[in-house]
């Protein structure tokens, strides 16, 4: 978690993970997951498993914010 409440801070990116291909960085912190908020870890799994594949990452990543596309 970010410790703030605002996102889930991804700590490791697995080598050759679709995650990776599809630039998540460690540090990144994701505050929107497929259009629902992020807060912390927990309400990221649950937009994730909700997704069902694809979906639309917000992150916060040295202070501004991108959009990251996930595969399915």
């Amino acid at each position: 978690n970010s410790g703030d409440g605002a996102g889930a801070q991804i700590t490791v990116v697995e080598g050759g993970s679709s995650a990776a291909t599809a630039g998540v960085q460690a540090g990144d912190v994701v505050v929107s997951a497929g259009g629902t908020s992020v807060t912390d870890m927990t309400a990221l799994a649950t937009a994730l498993q909700a997704a069902g594949g694809a979906v639309e990452l917000t992150v916060t990543r040295d202070g501004e914010r991108t959009t990251i596309n996930l595969p399915g």
